[in-house]
C-alpha cells in the first residue's frame, strides 16, 4: 500500500477525562490507528474501549517502537473527554475535524478504520483487530518485521 495517513497536529490529547500534554505519541516508528468519527454511537465505542487493553499492553512492551494512537472525531457540541474517564490510556480528540480534512478518502465502514502505519505514516495494514485473533496474528507478525 502506498496510501499515507496525515496525523493532525493539534489533537486534544486527555487521559481518563482529563487533558493532558502532548504525550508525542505520533513520532513512534510504528502506529496503529484507531479512528473513531461522529457517524455512530460515541457511548457505545467509549463502553467497548477496554477490548484494546491487550493491543495497548503489547505495544507497551514494545520499547517505544510501536503504539496505538486513538482519535475520536466527536459530533459537534459533544463532550467525549467526560465519557473516557474510565479509560486508562491517551486518547486524541479532534474537534476541528483536522483528522477527516487531512485525509480525504477514508473508508466509511467500521472495520477499516483502524490503520498500521510506517514510520512515514504509509499504510502498511488495515482493517480493526479487536475480536479478530487472526488479524491480530498478522498485525504482530508485521510490526515484528517493521520494527527490526
Amino acid at each position: 500500500m502506498n496510501a499515507e495517513i496525515a496525523l493532525p497536529t493539534d489533537l486534544e490529547p486527555t487521559l481518563m477525562g482529563k487533558k493532558i500534554p502532548n504525550m508525542d505519541l505520533m513520532n513512534t516508528p510504528l502506529k496503529l490507528v484507531v479512528w473513531y468519527d461522529s457517524t455512530g454511537c460515541s457511548p457505545c465505542r467509549i463502553q467497548q474501549m477496554y477490548k484494546w487493553y491487550e493491543i495497548i499492553d503489547y505495544a507497551k512492551e514494545s520499547e517505544q517502537k510501536f503504539r496505538v494512537i486513538f482519535i475520536f472525531t466527536p459530533r459537534q457540541g459533544e463532550d467525549i473527554a467526560k465519557s473516557l474517564i474510565s479509560f486508562n490510556y491517551p486518547v486524541y480528540i479532534d474537534k476541528k475535524t483536522d483528522f477527516i480534512i487531512n485525509n480525504h478518502r477514508l473508508p466509511q465502514k467500521e472495520t477499516f478504520k483502524t490503520f498500521l502505519l510506517d514510520q512515514n505514516n504509509k499504510i502498511v495494514m488495515v482493517g480493526n483487530p479487536i475480536g479478530n485473533e487472526k488479524l491480530w496474528e498478522l498485525y504482530k507478525e508485521r510490526i515484528n518485521i517493521l520494527s527490526n
